[in-house]
C-alpha cells in the first residue's frame, strides 16, 4: 500500500483540483491525522472514479461543475 501522504496528496490534486502548493500543506497536515479507514475511504473513492471516468468521460467534468456550482453559492452568501 502507498503511504498516506501519496493517496491524500493524489485525491487532492487528481480529484479536487487544488493547485500543488496548496495539496502539499494540506496533506502534511491530513497526514497524521487521518486514520487507516479514512484513508481507504479515500482510495476507495479514487477507484470508484477512475471506473466512473472509464464508461462515463463527463464524470469528472460533471463532479467539478458541481462543485464550482457550490463554490459559487457559498461565495454568495
Amino acid at each position: 500500500m502507498k503511504d498516506k501522504y501519496s493517496e491524500i496528496y493524489r485525491f487532492m490534486v487528481d480529484i479536487l483540483k487544488l493547485e500543488e502548493k496548496e495539496a502539499l500543506q494540506n496533506t502534511l497536515k491530513l497526514e497524521g491525522a487521518i486514520s487507516e479507514n479514512v484513508l481507504k475511504r479515500f482510495k476507495d473513492f479514487i477507484a470508484y472514479t477512475n471506473e466512473k471516468m472509464l464508461t462515463n468521460k463527463e464524470y469528472l467534468n460533471e463532479f467539478n461543475k458541481f462543485f464550482n456550482k457550490e463554490l459559487n453559492n457559498e461565495e454568495t452568501t
